[in-house]
């Protein structure tokens, strides 16, 4: 992996993590496009480079804001399914499914029809329902459903809090405040196991992605979370549909 692979990685781990698009399954298509070979390093660099864009919304939103009476204990029930299913489930998951292009084609094709029929409802009758904790519980479980290539983290959140008839721009702030303690966890934990991989020489190459999906992430985060409160998760349905067929017809022509 060059540096210049790090910093397309970096780019698109930015402007990706926090919409309902699907990060990874980002990553791994670019992946497959620049010929990078699976490696336990690149399996860490995927997951250790969100660090960057999760400083970014800290950043965007301020530390204090996470920990108010209101939004801390969310966060706290909110984490607890994630962290119970990628601890029990994640090499389960990734042995069975891996990086499969078949099951990444799905999972965008079958979550982009799922936010158009989300958004659809939500302009005929707007959710009005304030988020509780157990609302925070249910949107952890469905945020954990991220664990397959393919689904979006953010994509899981938005499309449960729309089915359960909380308010739009509420779930939409969940989701990117829940991202910090998910994608924090996962990379330390990564980190941790993959310490022996980890070198002089490829240090820099996670400093330098890091870096990369930071400041992306932080002019991006921002718009997006404007243009999703105003007009609606629909046209990222429509993008996860397209991708979907153009992944499809790649695969089997």
């Amino acid at each position: 992996m060059s540096f210049i692979h790090v910093i397309i990685l970096g780019i698109i781990e930015g402007l990706t993590e926090f919409i309902p698009v699907s990060s990874t399954a980002h990553l791994l298509i670019v992946e497959k496009i620049l010929h990078i070979s699976p490696s336990a390093f690149e399996t860490t660099f995927t997951i250790a480079i969100q660090l960057g864009a999760i400083i970014a919304v800290v950043a965007l939103f301020g530390v204090k804001r996470f920990f108010t009476k209101e939004n801390f204990p969310k966060l706290a029930i909110g984490f607890i399914p994630t962290a119970i299913a990628g601890f029990v489930l994640y090499p389960f998951v990734k042995s069975l499914l891996g990086g499969s292009l078949t099951v990444i084609a799905l999972a965008l094709g079958i979550g982009g029809i799922l936010l158009l029929i989300m958004q659809k409802r939500e302009i005929k009758n707007p959710g009005e329902k304030e988020l509780t904790l157990g609302g925070a519980f249910s949107l952890g479980c469905f945020q954990a459903l991220a664990l397959i290539p393919g689904v979006s983290r953010s994509g899981g959140v938005l499309i449960g809090g729309l089915l359960q008839k909380y308010k739009q721009a509420s779930v939409i702030d969940f989701s990117f405040m829940l991202a910090v303690p998910t994608i924090a966890a996962a990379t330390v934990y990564d980190l941790y196991k993959a310490r022996d991989v980890l070198t002089s020489g490829s240090i820099p190459l996670l400093l330098v992605g890091g870096i990369v999906s930071f400041i992306v992430a932080y002019f991006s985060a921002k718009w997006f979370i404007a243009h999703m409160k105003k007009t609606g998760v629909g046209v990222y349905g429509w993008y996860r549909i397209a991708l979907a067929i153009v992944l499809l017809m790649v695969i089997f022509i």
